[in-house]
């Protein structure tokens, strides 16, 4: 077991690294919290997981380059200067959320490569505006960050420029392309992050292309039989005594907020994904995610404020909305991890000794 925690602890230890966050101590303090006959089981499905979701620092610069130059191509440019020079990049999340990162790293980049800094883009009448984040779970932050407006909170699209113009109506006379960059996104929630967006600029239809790496997609529409469902999301064999309960106090606080009156809960069907390609066996999937939610729901039981906050679930917070023991996620960055990801993780009690110790930053808006 000592070689499978070296061998965890090498792939994540730049795990928020400036504040020395990860050892190997810490890998081992985590997997003793798991019943003796899984932990090594468990070890070696992390390896796995960690070889395909866990974003370095390197890596993150690596993938800021790549989408700039994929775009680049994109939109027939002959070079990536030209097309950024041509573009305009959001900045509009607050100190400690990733954009800011994101774009320090463009910078750097830009600048040894092209010879030129973000303050040589975003020009008065750019033709793409970009907007850079790590990862769409939710969609929340993007959708407020871009169409939130209320007196005292505005979304970029409503915030007024120096001329009097709100960003939109620029946008709009610049017939504007709006990109999302990300590393990793949700693929069924893209799709409701540009429904909200669209009634949050009242109704009005906006140009949208998106950049991303194929390999962190997060494939989570349940509906899809061709869904690789790339997510922790238990078959109902993993149903005992506990949860049952977890289930049955889940969809009562979801209920007793007007939401899915009548439904409940769903399990992964027999035959989905139609092959396992995520994890080391279909088999090996069904075991994993039988711990990771029964000791999920062990975290959540200890708390009063998950079990009451609309939002916490076992497998990771979600919408208000969201009948489920969770989103499930398995992404992990260098820097963060979503709150999407299942409590195993990252939560942190008296209770429960976490892998990741997440770091919160409030939007602001």
């Amino acid at each position: 077991m000592e070689q499978l925690i070296n061998d965890v602890y090498e792939i994540i230890k730049d795990y928020r690294a400036d504040e020395e966050m990860m050892s190997k101590e810490r890998v081992a303090t985590w997997i003793e919290q798991f019943k003796v006959d899984d932990r090594i089981f468990v070890l070696e499905e992390m390896k796995n997981i960690f070889l395909k979701r866990y974003i370095s620092k390197e890596r993150g610069k690596g993938l800021v380059k790549e989408m700039i130059e994929f775009l680049a191509t994109k939109f027939g440019h002959d070079s990536p200067k030209t097309f950024l020079l041509e573009s305009y990049f959001i900045d509009h999340q607050p100190e400690g959320k990733s954009q800011k990162v994101l774009l320090a790293f463009l910078d750097e980049i830009i600048q040894n490569e092209y010879g030129i800094t973000i303050q040589d883009c975003n020009p008065e009448n750019p033709k793409f505006y970009i907007y850079f984040d790590d990862i769409l779970c939710t969609g929340d932050t993007l959708v407020k960050g871009l169409t939130k407006n209320e007196p005292e909170s505005k979304g970029w699209f409503h915030q007024v420029t120096e001329n009097g113009k709100t960003n939109y109506e620029k946008f709009k006379e610049n017939n504007g392309k709006l990109i999302f960059a990300y590393f990793a996104i949700h693929k069924l929630n893209v799709k409701k992050a540009l429904s909200r967006i669209y009634y949050g600029l009242g109704k009005q239809n906006v140009d949208i292309t998106y950049a991303w790496d194929v390999q962190y997609a997060i494939e989570n529409d349940i509906d899809d039989i061709n869904s690789k469902l790339n997510i922790i999301f238990p078959k109902e064999s993993a149903r005992d005594e506990l949860v049952i309960s977890c289930q049955n106090q889940i969809e009562e606080k979801i209920k007793n907020k007007g939401y899915h009156e009548g439904e409940t809960i769903r399990y992964r069907e027999v035959n989905k994904p139609q092959k396992e390609e995520f994890f080391s066996s279909e088999e090996n999937r069904d075991r994993f995610e039988k711990i990771m939610l029964t000791k999920s729901i062990e975290i959540y039981n200890s708390s009063e404020h998950l079990m009451n906050g609309p939002r916490p679930k076992p497998l990771g917070y979600g919408l208000y909305t969201d009948l489920s023991f969770g989103f499930g996620t398995l992404i992990f960055t260098w820097r963060n991890v979503p709150f999407n990801v299942p409590l195993v993780f990252w939560y942190k009690s008296q209770h429960w000794t976490s892998l990741f110790e997440r770091k919160f930053v409030n939007y602001g808006n």
